[in-house]
Protein backbone atom coordinates (compact mmCIF):
# COMPACT_ATOMS: atom_id res chain seq x y z
CA UNK A 1 0.00 0.00 0.00
CA UNK A 2 2.75 2.26 0.97
CA UNK A 3 6.21 2.14 2.26
CA UNK A 4 7.10 0.73 5.13
CA UNK A 5 7.56 2.93 8.59
CA UNK A 6 8.68 2.49 12.05
CA UNK A 7 6.53 3.12 15.05
CA UNK A 8 9.38 5.48 15.64
CA UNK A 9 8.99 7.27 12.65
CA UNK A 10 5.53 7.66 12.26
CA UNK A 11 5.72 9.49 15.91
CA UNK A 12 7.70 12.56 14.23
CA UNK A 13 6.29 12.65 10.62
CA UNK A 14 4.60 15.89 11.84
CA UNK A 15 7.63 17.84 13.36
CA UNK A 16 10.29 16.06 9.97
CA UNK A 17 8.12 16.69 6.79
CA UNK A 18 7.83 19.38 4.52
CA UNK A 19 4.57 22.01 5.21
CA UNK A 20 3.26 21.34 1.40
CA UNK A 21 4.07 17.98 1.47
CA UNK A 22 2.94 17.40 5.04
CA UNK A 23 -0.72 19.45 3.66
CA UNK A 24 -1.14 17.54 0.47
CA UNK A 25 -0.17 13.76 2.19
CA UNK A 26 -3.07 14.77 5.34
CA UNK A 27 -5.53 16.74 3.17
CA UNK A 28 -5.90 14.81 0.26
CA UNK A 29 -6.69 11.73 1.43
CA UNK A 30 -8.88 13.31 4.24
CA UNK A 31 -10.93 14.34 1.34
CA UNK A 32 -11.49 11.51 -0.45
CA UNK A 33 -12.36 9.74 2.81
CA UNK A 34 -15.27 12.21 3.14
CA UNK A 35 -16.06 11.83 -0.36
CA UNK A 36 -16.07 8.40 0.02
CA UNK A 37 -18.57 7.90 2.82
CA UNK A 38 -21.03 10.25 1.34
CA UNK A 39 -20.43 7.77 -1.17
CA UNK A 40 -22.31 4.91 0.47
CA UNK A 41 -25.57 7.00 0.28
CA UNK A 42 -25.15 8.21 -3.52
CA UNK A 43 -24.54 4.90 -4.47
CA UNK A 44 -27.79 3.66 -2.61
CA UNK A 45 -29.64 6.29 -4.40
CA UNK A 46 -28.96 5.52 -8.12
CA UNK A 47 -29.60 2.29 -8.01
CA UNK A 48 -32.78 2.71 -5.74
CA UNK A 49 -34.32 5.23 -8.42
CA UNK A 50 -34.83 1.97 -10.60
CA UNK A 51 -37.58 1.25 -8.12
CA UNK A 52 -39.42 4.87 -8.76
CA UNK A 53 -39.35 8.18 -7.15
CA UNK A 54 -41.09 6.72 -4.14
CA UNK A 55 -38.23 4.73 -3.10
CA UNK A 56 -36.05 7.46 -3.83
CA UNK A 57 -38.06 9.74 -1.40
CA UNK A 58 -37.58 6.70 0.94
CA UNK A 59 -33.85 7.10 0.71
CA UNK A 60 -33.49 10.65 1.00
CA UNK A 61 -35.35 10.99 4.16
CA UNK A 62 -33.80 8.57 5.86
CA UNK A 63 -30.17 10.40 5.01
CA UNK A 64 -30.43 12.99 7.84
CA UNK A 65 -30.32 10.17 10.03
CA UNK A 66 -27.66 8.50 7.82
CA UNK A 67 -25.39 11.02 8.23
CA UNK A 68 -25.99 11.60 11.90
CA UNK A 69 -24.06 8.25 11.93
CA UNK A 70 -21.40 9.65 10.16
CA UNK A 71 -21.09 12.99 12.21
CA UNK A 72 -20.81 11.31 15.30
CA UNK A 73 -18.51 8.54 14.35
CA UNK A 74 -15.83 11.48 12.76
CA UNK A 75 -16.53 13.63 15.00
CA UNK A 76 -15.41 11.67 17.68
CA UNK A 77 -12.95 10.10 15.57
CA UNK A 78 -11.45 13.51 15.47
CA UNK A 79 -11.00 13.77 19.27
CA UNK A 80 -9.63 10.47 19.40
CA UNK A 81 -6.73 11.15 16.62
CA UNK A 82 -6.10 14.47 18.69
CA UNK A 83 -5.73 12.99 21.99
CA UNK A 84 -3.53 10.62 20.30
CA UNK A 85 -1.60 12.93 18.42
CA UNK A 86 -1.32 14.98 21.28
CA UNK A 87 0.23 12.43 23.47
CA UNK A 88 2.63 11.26 21.16
CA UNK A 89 3.48 14.13 20.70
CA UNK A 90 4.86 14.67 24.34
CA UNK A 91 6.36 11.11 23.96
CA UNK A 92 3.40 9.81 26.28
CA UNK A 93 3.21 6.32 24.65
CA UNK A 94 1.46 4.84 27.64
CA UNK A 95 -1.68 7.72 27.08
CA UNK A 96 -1.46 7.20 23.67
CA UNK A 97 -2.23 3.66 23.56
CA UNK A 98 -4.84 4.47 26.39
CA UNK A 99 -6.37 6.86 24.46
CA UNK A 100 -7.08 4.47 21.38
CA UNK A 101 -8.33 1.91 23.49
CA UNK A 102 -10.70 4.14 25.27
CA UNK A 103 -11.75 5.37 22.03
CA UNK A 104 -12.93 2.25 20.70
CA UNK A 105 -14.60 1.50 23.90
CA UNK A 106 -16.74 4.94 23.48
CA UNK A 107 -17.52 4.18 20.02
CA UNK A 108 -18.54 0.71 20.94
CA UNK A 109 -20.98 2.48 23.29
CA UNK A 110 -22.39 5.00 20.33
CA UNK A 111 -23.25 1.53 18.64
CA UNK A 112 -24.93 1.07 21.52
CA UNK A 113 -26.79 4.36 21.51
CA UNK A 114 -27.69 4.29 17.74
CA UNK A 115 -29.49 0.79 18.45
CA UNK A 116 -31.74 2.42 20.54
CA UNK A 117 -32.21 4.95 18.22
CA UNK A 118 -33.07 2.74 15.48
CA UNK A 119 -35.64 1.14 17.53
CA UNK A 120 -37.44 3.79 18.64
CA UNK A 121 -36.92 6.59 16.84
CA UNK A 122 -37.01 5.27 13.26
CA UNK A 123 -40.69 5.53 12.72
CA UNK A 124 -41.72 9.02 14.69
CA UNK A 125 -39.18 10.52 13.01
CA UNK A 126 -39.86 9.74 9.53
CA UNK A 127 -43.54 10.02 10.07
CA UNK A 128 -42.98 13.85 10.31
CA UNK A 129 -41.97 14.14 6.54
CA UNK A 130 -44.51 12.04 4.66
CA UNK A 131 -48.12 10.42 5.24
CA UNK A 132 -47.37 8.05 1.88
CA UNK A 133 -47.75 4.75 3.52
CA UNK A 134 -45.24 3.30 0.98
CA UNK A 135 -42.73 5.62 0.85
CA UNK A 136 -42.87 5.58 4.95
CA UNK A 137 -42.63 2.14 4.89
CA UNK A 138 -39.66 1.96 2.64
CA UNK A 139 -37.87 4.84 4.51
CA UNK A 140 -38.29 2.27 7.90
CA UNK A 141 -36.81 -0.18 6.39
CA UNK A 142 -33.63 1.52 4.84
CA UNK A 143 -33.30 3.06 8.47
CA UNK A 144 -33.83 0.28 10.72
CA UNK A 145 -30.90 -1.62 8.74
CA UNK A 146 -28.38 1.32 8.93
CA UNK A 147 -29.03 2.42 12.52
CA UNK A 148 -28.74 -0.92 14.10
CA UNK A 149 -25.99 -2.42 12.20
CA UNK A 150 -24.11 0.99 12.70
CA UNK A 151 -21.07 -0.52 14.10
CA UNK A 152 -19.21 -1.45 10.97
CA UNK A 153 -19.44 2.33 10.05
CA UNK A 154 -18.74 3.28 13.50
CA UNK A 155 -15.64 1.11 14.08
CA UNK A 156 -14.87 1.72 10.79
CA UNK A 157 -14.34 5.77 11.07
CA UNK A 158 -12.86 5.13 14.98
CA UNK A 159 -10.13 2.91 13.20
CA UNK A 160 -9.52 5.68 10.30
CA UNK A 161 -8.82 8.07 12.75
CA UNK A 162 -6.54 6.25 14.86
CA UNK A 163 -4.54 5.29 11.60
CA UNK A 164 -4.38 8.58 10.45
CA UNK A 165 -3.37 10.49 13.77
CA UNK A 166 -0.07 8.21 13.04
CA UNK A 167 -0.04 9.12 9.17
CA UNK A 168 -1.05 6.08 7.47
CA UNK A 169 -3.69 8.43 5.53
CA UNK A 170 -2.98 6.45 2.35
CA UNK A 171 -3.87 3.16 3.78
CA UNK A 172 -7.12 4.32 5.34
CA UNK A 173 -8.06 6.03 1.89
CA UNK A 174 -7.51 2.42 0.33
CA UNK A 175 -9.62 0.32 2.62
CA UNK A 176 -12.16 3.10 2.57
CA UNK A 177 -12.22 3.04 -1.24
CA UNK A 178 -12.53 -1.18 -0.69
CA UNK A 179 -15.87 -0.69 1.46
CA UNK A 180 -17.69 1.49 -1.05
CA UNK A 181 -16.43 -0.89 -3.86
CA UNK A 182 -18.35 -3.75 -2.01
CA UNK A 183 -20.88 -1.75 -1.45
CA UNK A 184 -21.73 -0.98 -5.44
CA UNK A 185 -21.41 -4.56 -6.42
CA UNK A 186 -24.01 -5.86 -3.96
CA UNK A 187 -26.19 -3.24 -4.49
CA UNK A 188 -28.11 -4.08 -7.51
CA UNK A 189 -27.73 -7.81 -6.39
CA UNK A 190 -29.58 -7.61 -3.55
CA UNK A 191 -32.09 -4.80 -4.44
CA UNK A 192 -33.09 -6.60 -7.65
CA UNK A 193 -32.36 -10.13 -6.89
CA UNK A 194 -29.21 -11.28 -9.15
CA UNK A 195 -27.38 -14.09 -8.81
CA UNK A 196 -30.10 -16.36 -7.11
CA UNK A 197 -30.81 -13.66 -4.25
CA UNK A 198 -33.86 -12.36 -3.65
CA UNK A 199 -35.28 -8.93 -4.95
CA UNK A 200 -34.90 -6.77 -1.53
CA UNK A 201 -35.68 -3.63 -2.88
CA UNK A 202 -34.74 -0.52 -0.34
CA UNK A 203 -33.83 -2.66 2.26
CA UNK A 204 -31.51 -4.42 -0.10
CA UNK A 205 -29.78 -1.39 -0.54
CA UNK A 206 -29.52 -0.96 2.86
CA UNK A 207 -27.45 -4.15 3.90
CA UNK A 208 -25.45 -3.42 1.05
CA UNK A 209 -24.25 -0.64 2.96
CA UNK A 210 -23.37 -2.19 5.84
CA UNK A 211 -21.65 -5.19 4.40
CA UNK A 212 -19.44 -2.57 2.80
CA UNK A 213 -19.16 -0.52 6.35
CA UNK A 214 -18.42 -3.81 8.29
CA UNK A 215 -16.15 -5.19 5.59
CA UNK A 216 -13.93 -2.20 5.53
CA UNK A 217 -13.78 -2.41 9.61
CA UNK A 218 -12.44 -6.39 9.32
CA UNK A 219 -9.89 -4.75 6.67
CA UNK A 220 -9.01 -2.46 8.95
CA UNK A 221 -8.26 -5.37 11.89
CA UNK A 222 -6.41 -7.50 9.37
CA UNK A 223 -3.96 -4.55 8.49
CA UNK A 224 -3.65 -3.69 12.45
CA UNK A 225 -2.51 -6.66 12.72
CA UNK A 226 -0.31 -7.38 9.69
CA UNK A 227 2.21 -4.30 10.50
CA UNK A 228 3.13 -1.94 13.57
CA UNK A 229 1.30 0.96 14.22
CA UNK A 230 3.24 3.37 16.60
CA UNK A 231 -0.26 2.68 18.63
CA UNK A 232 -1.87 -0.34 20.47
CA UNK A 233 -5.26 -1.59 21.53
CA UNK A 234 -5.23 -3.63 24.04
CA UNK A 235 -7.39 -4.54 26.91
CA UNK A 236 -5.06 -3.67 29.55
CA UNK A 237 -4.94 -0.35 28.53
CA UNK A 238 -8.68 0.05 28.81
CA UNK A 239 -8.98 2.19 32.08
CA UNK A 240 -11.52 4.45 33.01
CA UNK A 241 -9.32 8.00 32.31
CA UNK A 242 -11.91 10.91 32.92
CA UNK A 243 -9.39 13.51 31.52
CA UNK A 244 -8.64 11.45 28.61
CA UNK A 245 -12.36 10.89 27.70
CA UNK A 246 -12.81 14.25 28.40
CA UNK A 247 -10.38 15.52 26.18
CA UNK A 248 -11.76 13.36 23.68
CA UNK A 249 -15.13 14.67 23.89
CA UNK A 250 -13.96 18.43 23.82
CA UNK A 251 -12.97 18.44 20.51
CA UNK A 252 -15.18 15.14 19.24
CA UNK A 253 -18.01 16.97 20.08
CA UNK A 254 -18.40 20.31 18.72
CA UNK A 255 -16.93 18.69 15.49
CA UNK A 256 -19.58 15.80 15.67
CA UNK A 257 -22.43 19.25 16.11
CA UNK A 258 -21.09 20.93 12.92
CA UNK A 259 -21.28 18.04 11.53
CA UNK A 260 -24.69 17.29 12.20
CA UNK A 261 -25.97 20.71 10.86
CA UNK A 262 -26.65 19.54 7.96
CA UNK A 263 -28.93 16.52 9.16
CA UNK A 264 -30.93 19.04 11.05
CA UNK A 265 -31.41 21.25 7.82
CA UNK A 266 -32.23 18.76 5.48
CA UNK A 267 -34.15 17.27 8.14
CA UNK A 268 -36.33 20.99 8.55
CA UNK A 269 -35.67 21.49 4.48
CA UNK A 270 -37.28 18.42 3.35
CA UNK A 271 -40.21 19.11 6.13
CA UNK A 272 -40.96 22.64 4.36
CA UNK A 273 -40.62 20.66 0.77
CA UNK A 274 -42.53 17.73 1.89
CA UNK A 275 -45.89 20.51 1.47
CA UNK A 276 -45.21 20.98 -1.92
CA UNK A 277 -44.45 17.29 -3.18
CA UNK A 278 -42.62 14.60 -2.43
CA UNK A 279 -40.52 14.83 -6.00
CA UNK A 280 -38.67 17.98 -4.07
CA UNK A 281 -37.62 15.82 -0.97
CA UNK A 282 -36.01 13.48 -3.66
CA UNK A 283 -34.18 16.41 -5.33
CA UNK A 284 -32.92 17.75 -1.88
CA UNK A 285 -31.48 14.04 -1.48
CA UNK A 286 -29.64 14.36 -5.04
CA UNK A 287 -28.93 18.00 -6.33
CA UNK A 288 -27.58 16.10 -9.32
CA UNK A 289 -26.95 18.02 -12.35
CA UNK A 290 -29.25 17.13 -15.40
CA UNK A 291 -26.66 14.95 -17.58
CA UNK A 292 -25.93 13.00 -14.20
CA UNK A 293 -29.48 12.49 -13.24
CA UNK A 294 -29.90 10.15 -16.25
CA UNK A 295 -28.13 7.67 -13.69
CA UNK A 296 -31.47 8.10 -11.68
CA UNK A 297 -33.71 7.35 -14.31
CA UNK A 298 -35.71 10.61 -13.55
CA UNK A 299 -38.78 11.43 -14.69
CA UNK A 300 -39.70 14.79 -16.41
CA UNK A 301 -41.03 16.46 -13.11
CA UNK A 302 -38.32 15.00 -11.17
CA UNK A 303 -35.60 16.13 -13.97
CA UNK A 304 -36.98 19.46 -13.99
CA UNK A 305 -37.07 20.35 -10.45
CA UNK A 306 -33.86 19.14 -9.73
CA UNK A 307 -32.06 21.10 -12.88
CA UNK A 308 -33.54 24.45 -11.33
CA UNK A 309 -32.75 22.88 -7.94
CA UNK A 310 -29.02 23.03 -9.17
CA UNK A 311 -28.57 26.10 -11.08
CA UNK A 312 -29.73 27.78 -7.77
CA UNK A 313 -27.86 26.28 -5.33
CA UNK A 314 -24.76 25.89 -6.89
CA UNK A 315 -24.14 29.66 -7.11
CA UNK A 316 -23.35 29.17 -3.38
CA UNK A 317 -20.56 27.29 -4.46
CA UNK A 318 -18.35 30.09 -5.97
CA UNK A 319 -18.41 31.92 -2.27
CA UNK A 320 -18.33 28.36 0.17
CA UNK A 321 -14.77 27.87 0.13
CA UNK A 322 -13.77 31.05 2.20
CA UNK A 323 -16.65 29.88 4.87
CA UNK A 324 -15.56 26.60 4.79
CA UNK A 325 -11.60 27.19 5.22
CA UNK A 326 -12.64 30.14 7.58
CA UNK A 327 -14.00 28.25 9.65
CA UNK A 328 -11.19 25.36 9.81
CA UNK A 329 -8.71 28.29 10.27
CA UNK A 330 -10.50 29.26 13.33
CA UNK A 331 -11.24 25.65 14.54
CA UNK A 332 -6.70 25.32 14.14
CA UNK A 333 -6.35 27.79 16.16
CA UNK A 334 -8.35 27.32 18.78
CA UNK A 335 -10.97 30.04 18.51
CA UNK A 336 -14.17 27.86 18.57
CA UNK A 337 -16.80 30.67 18.60
CA UNK A 338 -15.56 32.51 15.27
CA UNK A 339 -15.99 28.56 13.79
CA UNK A 340 -19.43 27.79 15.48
CA UNK A 341 -20.67 31.17 14.56
CA UNK A 342 -19.62 30.80 10.66
CA UNK A 343 -20.78 26.81 9.92
CA UNK A 344 -24.28 28.41 11.86
CA UNK A 345 -24.64 31.07 9.65
CA UNK A 346 -23.66 28.65 6.45
CA UNK A 347 -25.95 26.32 7.52
CA UNK A 348 -28.73 27.25 10.09
CA UNK A 349 -29.31 31.09 11.15
CA UNK A 350 -29.90 32.21 7.33
CA UNK A 351 -30.66 29.17 5.52
CA UNK A 352 -33.62 27.96 7.72
CA UNK A 353 -35.51 31.31 8.22
CA UNK A 354 -35.04 32.59 4.68
CA UNK A 355 -36.28 28.94 3.77
CA UNK A 356 -39.56 29.44 5.67
CA UNK A 357 -39.98 32.82 4.59
CA UNK A 358 -39.29 32.21 0.75
CA UNK A 359 -40.84 29.28 0.51
CA UNK A 360 -44.56 31.37 1.04
CA UNK A 361 -43.85 33.64 -1.83
CA UNK A 362 -41.60 31.30 -4.48
CA UNK A 363 -42.26 28.06 -3.55
CA UNK A 364 -39.65 25.25 -3.41
CA UNK A 365 -37.33 27.91 -5.47
CA UNK A 366 -37.33 29.98 -2.44
CA UNK A 367 -35.67 26.75 -0.45
CA UNK A 368 -32.97 26.44 -3.17
CA UNK A 369 -31.96 30.42 -2.69
CA UNK A 370 -31.57 30.33 0.78
CA UNK A 371 -28.64 27.85 0.24
CA UNK A 372 -26.14 30.40 -1.92
CA UNK A 373 -27.45 33.42 0.05
CA UNK A 374 -26.08 31.57 3.59
CA UNK A 375 -22.94 31.13 2.14
CA UNK A 376 -23.00 35.10 1.00
CA UNK A 377 -23.37 35.73 4.73
CA UNK A 378 -20.87 33.38 5.95
CA UNK A 379 -17.98 34.20 3.79
CA UNK A 380 -18.81 38.28 4.41
CA UNK A 381 -18.40 37.41 7.95
CA UNK A 382 -15.90 34.98 7.75
CA UNK A 383 -13.72 37.65 5.86
CA UNK A 384 -14.25 40.32 9.13
CA UNK A 385 -13.43 37.67 11.65
CA UNK A 386 -10.22 37.32 9.37
CA UNK A 387 -9.35 40.87 9.06
CA UNK A 388 -9.54 41.62 12.67
CA UNK A 389 -8.37 38.54 14.34
CA UNK A 390 -5.19 39.31 15.62
CA UNK A 391 -4.78 42.09 13.64
CA UNK A 392 -5.59 40.36 10.63
CA UNK A 393 -2.20 38.36 10.65
CA UNK A 394 -4.20 35.10 9.04
CA UNK A 395 -5.92 37.17 6.22
CA UNK A 396 -5.53 36.55 3.09
CA UNK A 397 -4.17 39.02 0.89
Amino acid sequence: MENQTTPAEENTFMKTRPVFSLLVSMSVPMMLSMLIQSLYNIVDSIYVSRLGTDALTAVSLAYPLQNAIVSVGVGIGVGISASISIHLGAGDQEKADRAAALGVALTVFHCILFILAGVFITRPFLSLFTEDAAVLRDACDYTYIVLCLSFGALLQIAMEKIFQSVGQMKVTMYLLIAGCVINIILDPILIFGLLGFPAMGVAGAAIATVIGQICAFLLYIIVYFRRPLAVRIRLRDLKFDGKLIREIYSVGIPSSIMMLMPSFLISILNRILAGFSSVYVAVLGLLIPGPIFALFQADAELLDAGITALRIICLGFLVSSVGVIASGTFEALGNGRNSLIISLLRQFIVTIPLSFILSHFMGPAGVWISFPAGEVCAAVVAWFFLKTYKKGVFAPF
